[in-house]
């Protein structure tokens, strides 16, 4: 696998903390990405508490809301475990 040259302007944008290349950054995605698991956690979480309280919840919600929170956690977990393997793989190359 050949990679390209990386020009000055490429590399200036990375390590000067430009804002618009940060917002649009990898570990940016990743936090969005995490954010949006934890909120569907959470509203799992409350429908699952009203239901318990015997508010007026329909359980079929609770059920969607909670295989979501659980389904969207897998998927981050596996994607977790993916980063890992290739930075682990990363760090057995030799330079």
């Amino acid at each position: 696998m050949k990679v390209g040259n990386v020009s000055q302007s490429m590399l200036s944008k990375v390590y000067s903390g430009d804002q618009k290349a940060s917002e649009s950054g990898f570990a940016n995605i990743l936090k969005n990405a995490i954010n949006e698991v934890d909120g569907m956690q959470k509203v799992s979480s409350a429908l699952t508490n009203a239901a318990i309280a015997g508010r007026d919840v329909q359980v079929h919600d609770v059920m969607i809301a909670g295989e979501k929170g659980k389904l969207a956690f897998d998927l981050m977990l596996e994607v977790r475990n993916k980063l890992v393997e290739a930075y682990d793989e990363l760090m057995r190359m030799n330079m």
